[in-house]
């Protein structure tokens, strides 16, 4: 057993390290600063975002990027609290590029985003969530990465809001930290579609939900590995910059906590990218292993496994800190690293029992 426990701990150790390097490398690369001003289409799906809608158009209105070389196409996915009407309002009020479509025969994010892709002018896509905000300098930081390599796909960092350091925002914060680590090594394993870019050329070349359509979810991960399998040598960038960072909500209710993260699980199985595979099964075998010697009291054992998984992972955070935006991690970390193995069990088990719900929907 000791032998076994000692494999899996040296394999964790070569791919955190491995997160950690990428992330240093990252920190060398500057972007380039605007060589000229391409004309930009930002893609909002949305369904049942009343609340939210308001705040999100103001942030897009308020962005320091010429304003008539920019649209935003809200696409309503059949909506029912009056988001539309609010948004047909919210738009005439703007006398800007900001338009308003619906879906009428099909449904999910994913149908959403390729209607407003249908409908876009812009050479490069950006797509965010209807619950996000952005800083002014937002687009211009995106489009600057963009430039940079004239890049296929950008992957922009996301923060949760609200509450404070929670443990949310530390998960998410670990998300991150491993998206732009796999990033930096050109392995890039995950990403957010509420803060991505893309061509829109390559979009239409690979036809990415094809694969996974009957998922209402998903768009962006399963886009970025169809992109890795497809294209060889795609040129993939992680931003960097504070200043491309989107704040998401972060989830209120049991519920809807549990339908989110057993989705996520859920749809983890249906990855067909080796890398995501690999980092998963360690990931996996890591955590089984510590719970292995948690039921089987090996105090020992699990203290140093403990101390040293911690240490790594505390490293993955401060090596991506410049851009997760959070301050002071430590003792979230500590917690989140404490309760982790039986909260990835949990949701590994629950993904496979039960069908969770997106948006009043079940995938």
């Amino acid at each position: 057993m000791i032998i076994i426990t000692s494999c899996c701990l040296l394999i964790y150790l070569i791919l955190i390290i491995g997160l950690i390097r990428g992330n240093q490398k990252l920190l060398r690369i500057d972007t380039n600063k605007l060589n000229n001003v391409p004309f930009v289409s930002i893609i909002v799906p949305f369904r049942n975002e009343k609340d939210n809608l308001t705040t999100l158009l103001e942030a897009l209105k308020c962005q320091d990027y010429p304003e008539d070389r920019y649209e935003v196409l809200f696409v309503d996915d059949h909506s029912e609290d009056g988001s539309v009407e609010l948004m047909k309002e919210l738009i005439l009020l703007t006398k800007r590029l900001f338009f308003l479509h619906q879906l009428k025969l099909n449904q999910g994010k994913k149908e959403a985003i390729k209607r407003g892709i249908a409908e876009a002018k812009g050479d490069l896509i950006l797509t965010t969530d209807a619950d996000c905000r952005m800083k002014v300098s937002w687009l211009t930081t995106m489009v600057e990465s963009y430039q940079t390599n004239d890049a296929d796909f950008i992957i922009g960092p996301v923060f949760i809001k609200g509450g404070g350091i929670s443990f949310q925002s530390i998960e998410f914060a670990s998300i991150i930290s491993v998206t732009s680590g796999s990033a930096g090594i050109e392995r890039p394993l995950i990403c957010n579609g509420a803060n991505l870019g893309f061509k829109k050329s390559v979009f239409e070349q690979l036809n990415p939900y094809e694969r996974n359509k009957k998922e209402l979810s998903g768009d962006d991960v399963f886009f970025l590995h169809e992109l890795k399998n497809s294209i060889d040598n795609a040129k993939i960038n992680f931003v960097t910059s504070e200043k491309a960072l989107v704040q998401t909500s972060a989830i209120t209710g049991v519920s809807d906590f549990l339908n989110q993260r057993t989705r996520w699980a859920k749809k983890s199985r249906l990855y067909r990218d080796r890398d995501s595979l690999l980092t998963g099964a360690v990931i996996t075998l890591m955590n089984s292993i510590i719970l292995l010697h948690f039921f089987r009291c090996n105090w020992i054992i699990l203290g140093l496994l403990f101390i040293i998984k911690f240490s790594l992972d505390l490293g993955l955070l401060l090596s991506a800190r410049k851009w997760i935006g959070l301050k002071l991690i430590t003792i979230n970390a500590l917690f989140l690293s404490l309760l982790y193995p039986f909260y990835f069990i949990i949701f590994a088990l629950l993904s496979l029992l039960y069908k969770p719900k997106w948006k009043g929907r079940k995938t």
